[in-house]
């Protein structure tokens, strides 16, 4: 996922203990399992999945992240061009991350079920509705200003014709908005745990 954190957080020892104290809870309330490998780690559990914050200000990525604790938004698009221009690799079914506040911490454990490659001008309203941000218009308004200030940020140029890379993952766990401190950093976030589903979207376009 190509999303940049553009502005500051708490304190980082504090946040690693948060992402620490959310991933062991994960990985037991999520029902989370060894598997073959997922993302080239053995074993799920074996490593703390990255993480990371949707938006560019501190409120729009609360706001994100509290979509995705609701079940409101199901997936998340960026633009493709963007992760080459930057030397990233593009995303996979499977990987598993963890969303983050507008602070840097931890609020979903996240799994991609399926990753779609749609040029921009054909993304429809069903993409938009599992965004939960709004009709098909004001997608394309926004995510167009989005695209063009990334690219432009990145030396590129924005065009429509131009495939994004369209996420949809399946909520695993989520918690509350408890922030432990450097003194209470062993202490655990009160989390419920949200069940995996293996179904995909019955509408697939090209996938990755």
């Amino acid at each position: 996922m190509v999303s940049e954190e553009n502005y500051e957080v708490a304190e980082p020892l504090d946040i690693d203990a948060a992402l620490d104290s959310f991933w062991a809870h994960a990985i037991n309330a999520g029902r989370l399992y060894p598997i073959e490998s997922v993302g080239g780690q053995v074993d799920e559990t074996s490593l703390r999945p990255g993480s990371f914050s949707l938006g560019d200000t501190p409120q729009l990525a609360d706001e994100l992240a509290e979509l995705i604790v609701s079940g409101a938004k199901r997936a998340t698009s960026s633009y493709e061009p963007s992760y080459m221009a930057a030397g990233e690799s593009l995303p996979s079914i499977g990987e598993l991350w963890i969303v983050c506040d507008g602070r840097g911490y931890p609020r979903a454990l996240i799994r991609n079920v399926d990753v779609r490659r749609i040029p921009f001008c054909d993304v429809g309203a069903d993409i938009a509705e599992a965004e939960g941000e709004g009709d098909l218009p004001k997608w394309q308004a926004d995510h167009e200003q989005i695209f063009r200030e990334e690219a432009q940020s990145l030396g590129i140029e924005f065009d429509p014709q131009e495939n994004v890379i369209v996420e949809f993952f399946r909520l695993l766990y989520a918690s509350d908005a408890h922030i432990p401190s450097s003194s209470d950093a062993g202490e655990t976030a009160t989390a419920t745990p949200t069940p995996l589903s293996s179904e995909l979207p019955a509408d697939r376009e090209e996938a990755l």
